[in-house]
Order: structure tokens, then C-alpha cells, then sequence
């Protein structure tokens, strides 16, 4: 085996590719250089071709995207710390001590007995003591997780109204915003009383609960959020709970129900005066909840101020469904998309309705729904389409016959390559398949079990 590590200018490691042979590995970074260099003249070309109009929150998206991942990651590894820390520590620090010392009096039942005395009491008392602040400790840490998420949450909505309302070429509805002559005579430019009025809007916005916020939203760049989304209700309760949570509160209260209950969640009744808990299930799922939030509004002042066209805004919601499903968010996805292919009187190509309509697809396999998936399918004729889009249909319907045969007609295709058969989370259900592994080696000379690992730089 020989690894390749690549390097940044500043000398930090970013990318790490292993292979079977030097061969293998120097055509792998071959093939690497070249696609990059490609792509970033695409890019480039694009850029200049669109100008800055065609970033508008593009920035904030990839962002959020990224920020969500990094919340759910770190929310895994507490889980982890959390089951596995205190029963790790009792064994090093207190149960290995005891051990060693001959401690050991008999068993009762499930347990060990143990004596404690002589100079072992004190040692063995600071230990316990020791491994309770520890455990309160970690203990804290799903709550800090959660009132982080949500400042992150609301640093990004904050993000996204400052860009929305710099890019507005009229600012008519600002315009009650007061400003003093003295603030006019000491501003240099037009510019400077603008980012005072914008300043003064911004912080207005954030003073308000999240309610008048949404509202403000809706009332001011005319989006229906409330009474169109579904998960209004939780949304509301998950800044009742982080109120709860910031206020030293220790039990679900009658006014935390008022709330969610005026705003249709009236499910929460049976919280009420129960102890406020934070599972990683409930962490999890207000994440996604959040986020999805973001997303789709993200998608709807795009559409609503024509700052893309559609097909340019619906690609890159495939893009970002396409990673949450690789990270296995398959419900949020599916929220997602099943929200923008709902759209009407949308202007979006064959091509791009057919990705989003792959990635709904997947997503419903992922989460073993394989009717939802098969409908999702059928509900397209792909006849006409190219290979490319035929290949993943077949992967999907795990049609390994008519799979292989794709491979084969696509094998030099720049849309379809070997990664993709290695990564896209569409060939998850035909990666172990034997023919499928066969083809693949016969193709490209490699083993289809051999990955580039990414390393975050």
C-alpha cells in the first residue's frame, strides 16, 4: 500500500489518497490534477460570465450547510463521550486501584464487593469525587450543544436579512428609520448613512422573538412561512424549550405550553411539569428542523427577489440535498426536495428535475422506504434520457443486468466516473453486489473497494 498526502502552500495536509501500488496512486493524483484544473476554469468562466449576482447568499448557504455538519458531528462524539466516559473512567480510576490492591471481599449478586480502608480510603475518596465533577461536566454538554446551535441559528438569519436587504435596489421600506442631521453632517458617503440604517434595521430584527421575526420576513418580502410549513409548530417549541434551558428552568412549565399550544402544538401537553431533557434524538432532530428552515428560506427569497434564475437556484438545492444525503440526513433531504419539486409555475430544465428527482429517490431507499423510492421512479419517463441518468435508475432498482450494461456504454463518461461509483450514495445498494465489483475492475483496472480519503483542511 503507498499513501499520498497533499499539501496547502501554507504546508498543511489536506487531501490523503491511498492505493495498492505507486502506479495506482501517481495516476490517481494524475487524474486529480487534471479534473481540478478543469473545473476551475469552469468556475472561473461561470463567474465572469454571471458576475456577483449569481452568489447571491451562496456564501451563507455553504456555510450553514457546513456548520450543520460540524454541529452533528460533534453532537455523535458527546453521545459517544457520554455512554462510554464514566464506565471507562470507574474502571481506570477506581475499579483497577481496588483490583490491584486486593481489595476484593466476595460477589452478591451482579456485584463486586470491595474493601476500602487504610491508607487506599482517602486515595479511592478524591477518586470518587473526582469522577462526579467529571460526569456533571459532560453531563452540561447537551445543553451547551443545543443553546450553541441555536445562536448559530440566529447568527445566520442575521447573515442572511444583512445581505438581502444591501442587495435591495430600493430601500422603501426602511425609509421610516430615523436618522439625526448630526449623523448626515458627520457621514462621508451615501453609503455610511445606508450601513447606519441597515445596522439600526439588523438589530431591531434580532431584539424580537422568532416569531416576529418569521413575520417580518413574510411581511416584508411577501414569503408565506407560517401557514405553509409543517414544522411551524416545532420550530416554536424548540426556542420555548432553549428559553426554559437559558433560564435555569428545570421542569417543562404551563406557560412553555400556552406558547406551543397558540402556535398548533398542542402535542407538548404532556411535557408539562416533567424534567427538561435533551436526548441526542431531540438535539438531532431540531438540527435538521433548523436547517431546514434556513434552506428553504434561502430557496424562497431567491425566487421571490429573482436574484436566480430557477434552474440555477433548484441546482444548487440538489447540491446541498445531495450532501445531506451523503451524511445521512436522508428525512431533511427528502422535507427539501419534496418542498421545491411541490413549486408551481417553475422554470427549471429536464435535466436538473431529473437530478432532484434521483436524489428524492435515493433518499426514500436510504430510509428503506423502497415503494416511496420505486414510485418516485416511475413517475418519469426515462426512456430518452441519457445513459448517465439510466445508470442510477438501475442502481436504485438494484436491475444489476441493465446496470452493467451501462456501466460499460458510460465507462469514458466525465459525468459518471469511478468516484462516483465508489461515493454517490445512489450506488450504496449495488457497491457489494459481485458482477457489480467485476464490471468495475474490468472497466477501470482498479478494485471498486479502494477510496480517497478526504481530509478537512
Amino acid at each position: 500500500m503507498f499513501a499520498a498526502i497533499k499539501t496547502n502552500e501554507d504546508g498543511s495536509p489536506s487531501n490523503l489518497t491511498i492505493m495498492p501500488s505507486l502506479e495506482h496512486i501517481k495516476k490517481e493524483i494524475e487524474s486529480d490534477n487534471i479534473k481540478e484544473s478543469k473545473n476551475q476554469k469552469i468556475e472561473d468562466e461561470y463567474k465572469i460570465s454571471r458576475g456577483r449576482e449569481k452568489y447571491f447568499l451562496e456564501d451563507t448557504l455553504n456555510k450553514i450547510i457546513e456548520q450543520s455538519k460540524s454541529q452533528t458531528e460533534m453532537m455523535n462524539i458527546i453521545s459517544v463521550v457520554i455512554t462510554r466516559y464514566p464506565s471507562m473512567v470507574l474502571k481506570r480510576e477506581i475499579l483497577t486501584p481496588l483490583e490491584e490492591g486486593e481489595k476484593f471481599i466476595e460477589e452478591f449478586g451482579n456485584y463486586r464487593i470491595y474493601a476500602i480502608d487504610g491508607d487506599i480510603k482517602e486515595d479511592i475518596k478524591e477518586r470518587v469525587d473526582k469522577l462526579s465533577r467529571s460526569i456533571n461536566g459532560i453531563n452540561s454538554l447537551p445543553s451547551a450543544i443545543f443553546l450553541s446551535m441555536i445562536s448559530m441559528f440566529d447568527s445566520n438569519i442575521v447573515d442572511i436579512l444583512r445581505e438581502i436587504i444591501y442587495n435591495q435596489t430600493n430601500m422603501d421600506q426602511f425609509s421610516s428609520r430615523t436618522i439625526t442631521f448630526g449623523d448626515v453632517l458627520q457621514a462621508d458617503s451615501i453609503q455610511t448613512i445606508k450601513d447606519k440604517i441597515v445596522d439600526e434595521e439588523i438589530y431591531a430584527f434580532g431584539r424580537g422573538s422568532h416569531e416576529d421575526q418569521v413575520k417580518y420576513i413574510e411581511s416584508n418580502f411577501h414569503i408565506s412561512i407560517i401557514s405553509s410549513w409543517d414544522l411551524w409548530a416545532d420550530f416554536i417549541e424548540i426556542f420555548e424549550r432553549r428559553n426554559l434551558i437559558a433560564h435555569g428552568e428545570k421542569r417543562f412549565t404551563t406557560r412553555y405550553l400556552n406558547i406551543c399550544s397558540k402556535h398548533g402544538g398542542k402535542k407538548f401537553s404532556e411535557l408539562v411539569g416533567t424534567p427538561i431533557e435533551l436526548s441526542q434524538e431531540y438535539i438531532e432532530s431540531s438540527e435538521d428542523i433548523l436547517l431546514e428552515f434556513r434552506v428553504l428560506l434561502i430557496f424562497c427569497l431567491r425566487r421571490k427577489l429573482k436574484k436566480l434564475s430557477d434552474d440555477e437556484n433548484y441546482i444548487q438545492m440538489n447540491e446541498v440535498c445531495f450532501t445531506l444525503i451523503n451524511s445521512g440526513r436522508y428525512s431533511i433531504a427528502t422535507n427539501i426536495i419534496k418542498f421545491i419539486l411541490s413549486m408551481k409555475g417553475v422554470k427549471c430544465n429536464d435535466r436538473t428535475r431529473k437530478m432532484i428527482t434521483l436524489n428524492l429517490a435515493s433518499a426514500y431507499k436510504h430510509q428503506e422506504e423502497d415503494k416511496k423510492c420505486i414510485d418516485t421512479i416511475n413517475a418519469i419517463d426515462w426512456t430518452s434520457s441519457s445513459e448517465e441518468f439510466k445508470v442510477c435508475v438501475y442502481a436504485l432498482k438494484e436491475d444489476i443486468k441493465n446496470l452493467l450494461l451501462s456501466m460499460e456504454k458510460i465507462k469514458n463518461s466525465d459525468f459518471i466516473t469511478k468516484k462516483c461509483y465508489r461515493n454517490w450514495p445512489i450506488f450504496d445498494f449495488v457497491r457489494e453486489n459481485q458482477e457489480f465489483i467485476d464490471k468495475f475492475e474490468k472497466l477501470y483496472g482498479q478494485s471498486s473497494d479502494e477510496e480517497k480519503l478526504s481530509v478537512p483542511e
